[in-house]
């Protein structure tokens, strides 16, 4: 048989069994080829493909959730690996800000949250505890809601790297409701329970970092959950170049030093899984 004819052949095979592969094992591993590429925008169409033909996919619905991220400007391990480095808690809205916002813009938020809701909501059911994927899907998940805590607000009120240009009250004021207040402690007691399920630990520094935050903006919070003056604040004080020189606005918060001063009262809880009570 001559050459010509094997290529034929070989070609011929080939159409045969990509013809016969599921198409949304084609459009994973095309999803996957595009986002190694950075080819984000094609890894979103080709992995949303394959979560639409079956939205039980966990495998699909990570692939998109990453690609997302990628696209927002998140490179998820370097900036898990950027917090965890930083090794102080009392400015990690500011180490992620500085960490984020050359990548980040404001307008790219929307990546990022929808990075997070693919996971949360498009995906119709997550991965059982005996599931291969299960630590794998929980620090993915739990890192994208750590990092959009952290970076959403201080982006917002700080959109580029000039220090001069901070405004916290960029942050919706409307929407400093009870309910509100509420689901921002809720997103703290979630990501707590992704990153202890996906095998961290109390002794990890995301655990320790997210927890000793919880732990300031909850205690000078008035009533139950986080008060966005509070939360404002904070980054306020973090963000700026000298905090003598902020103008706190919450009540329970005299000045940024009562900041420095809730840090050191607050100690790191134990690794169980977190509940509004632990904390």
């Amino acid at each position: 048989m001559n050459h010509r004819i094997q290529s034929v052949i070989v070609v011929v095979i080939t159409a045969i069994l990509a013809a016969c592969a599921p198409s949304g094992d084609a459009d994973i591993e095309a999803a996957r080829f595009a986002l190694d590429s950075g080819d984000y925008s094609t890894a979103i169409t080709k992995a949303t493909a394959a979560l639409t033909a079956d939205t039980t996919d966990v495998d699909a619905a990570m692939v998109l959730s990453s690609a997302y991220a990628g696209r927002a400007g998140v490179r998820l391990l370097s900036v898990t690996a950027d917090i965890s480095d930083t090794g102080n808690t009392e400015n990690e809205f500011e180490a992620i800000h500085d960490a984020l916002i050359a990548n980040v813009a404001v307008d790219e938020l929307p990546d990022l949250r929808a990075a997070i809701t693919t996971l949360t909501t498009t995906l119709t059911a997550e991965p059982a505890a005996t599931d291969d994927l299960y630590e794998d899907f929980n620090f993915q998940l739990g890192s994208l809601q750590a990092i959009e805590i952290f970076a959403a607000p201080s982006i917002t009120a700080q959109p580029s790297d000039d220090e001069s240009d901070i405004d916290s009250t960029r942050i919706d004021e409307t929407s400093d409701t009870e309910t509100d207040k509420v689901e921002i402690l809720a997103d703290f007691i979630d990501v707590d329970n992704r990153l202890i399920a996906a095998g961290m630990t109390a002794d990890d520094d995301l655990v320790d970092i997210l927890r000793k935050n919880y732990c300031v903006l909850h205690d000078l919070s008035a009533g139950d959950g986080i008060d966005l003056g509070v939360l404002r604040d904070q980054i306020e004080c973090q963000l700026a170049a000298n905090a003598d020189t902020v103008t706190t606005t919450a009540a329970l918060v005299a000045n940024c030093a009562a900041f420095a001063t809730e840090f050191d009262e607050c100690a790191s809880p134990g690794a169980t899984t977190a509940d509004a009570a632990k904390f």
